[in-house]
């Protein structure tokens, strides 16, 4: 579970405030809580000079591990409810899974240059993308209640897919048309988990995601087998016109489309700019 074993001490009252709010959702299951962050919530205390220590960073590195071990996290049960909450920041995405209110999985990424320029509601449903892909191996072929706190999303994905107003959404869409997602709206301050680790992440995304994000759909979401979907790849990688646009993809667009040769005019998509 890097997502919480690579999280950094905190810096201010108001980062340990984040971290405490966060950890004590899974109260429940930490043996004697209270007295594992002594320490650090006498920091939260008004009169208190903040002075992180060795002692806090042993609290906190406790405190973390216990966190990515049982029984904090549970085994997957394919009988229970299956939910997942993501949220996403224009740092990076976090998510967990959840079944019953116990967390069975969680995890963390930043963002590529390309998708620090997303807008809101394409950053939360790559999110969305990113949940199900770490995730694919619980979640794939079951019903999944997909928490969000950005409400756009919610007719969003009963929209049909032509109709969203960007090829960013299109194609993220298209990504999750193999999952069984009920999206549902909850307000950011009860998605404890998902907010402090997208605020937080530290794995780095791969430069090539864009694209290779692309032939896993096709390959993913049409009739299309081994040989065909490996033609495509060569394809693609031997097409000029089509390299210089996963080179856009990666490191933005020009802000013009008179910048651009020719052949590659019909990809441009000033909004990634």
């Amino acid at each position: 579970m890097s997502a919480t074993l690579q999280l950094d001490p905190p810096n201010d009252k108001e980062g340990l405030q984040r971290i405490l709010g966060t950890f004590n959702y899974c109260r429940d299951f930490i043996p004697q809580m209270s007295a594992l962050t002594e320490n650090m919530r006498r920091l939260l205390k008004k009169d208190t000079v903040w002075n992180w220590t060795t002692v806090h960073d042993k609290e906190f590195e406790k405190l973390k591990a216990i966190m990515s071990t049982a029984p904090v996290l549970a085994n997957f049960d394919p009988e229970k409810k299956i939910i997942i909450q993501c949220d996403a920041s224009r740092s990076g995405l976090g998510c967990c899974l959840l079944q019953e209110f116990h967390l069975v999985a969680f995890a963390s990424r930043t963002l590529n240059d390309s998708e620090r320029n997303y807008s809101v509601s394409e950053l939360e449903l790559l999110g969305g993308t990113f949940a199900c892909d770490r995730f694919h191996n619980f979640v794939f072929g079951y019903d999944i209640e997909f928490q969000t706190d950005h409400l756009p999303l919610v007719p969003m994905m009963k929209k049909e897919i032509h109709k969203l107003g960007s090829k960013t959404l299109q194609r993220l869409r298209l990504k999750l048309l193999k999952y069984q997602i009920t999206m549902v709206h909850v307000p950011g301050k009860l998605m404890y988990m998902s907010d402090l680790f997208s605020r937080t992440a530290k794995q780095v995304a791969p430069d090539n995601e864009s694209s290779i994000e692309v032939v896993h759909s096709l390959s993913m979401s049409l009739p299309i087998n081994d040989r065909l979907k490996s033609d495509l790849v060569k394809a693609t990688e031997e097409d000029q016109t089509l390299q210089v646009v996963v080179k856009y993809i990666r490191e933005g667009w020009p802000k013009h489309m008179g910048q651009l040769a020719d052949p590659v005019m019909p990809y441009f998509k000033p909004s990634q700019k």
